[in-house]
């Protein structure tokens, strides 16, 4: 299934966790409730993750922190298979896979 494969997994895994820290983020340092700063967390990570350029508030205003998780994320978002601009995350994963010789061999 989809679920198995090593690249949705971690995106999942990053969405998840941005989607966290930014929750919380909002709700100690922008006194927000807590389900108000879920959904704007995950909004607007699931956004910028996937490259659909919706906001549904000015993060830019949120601070420091959610400036950088989203700079790191817009790189993130364009994964292999996808028609965002991002770093193909898979190509890199594969080749470091073989440097390290973790690589599964080629069936025939």
């Amino acid at each position: 299934t989809i679920l198995r494969d090593r690249q949705t997994q971690v995106m999942l895994l990053l969405l998840l966790s941005a989607t966290i820290v930014l929750t919380l983020w909002l709700h100690w340092h922008g006194d927000r409730p807590l389900d108000d700063a879920l959904r704007l967390a995950a909004f607007n990570v699931t956004s910028v993750m996937t490259t659909t350029g919706y906001a549904s508030d000015d993060f830019a205003l949120w601070g420091p922190l959610a400036v950088g998780v989203f700079f790191y994320l817009m790189f993130i978002g364009g994964c292999a298979g996808t028609g965002g601009g991002g770093p193909q995350t898979l190509p890199r994963g594969t080749t470091s896979a073989a440097a390290s010789g973790r690589a599964p061999s080629p069936t025939t």
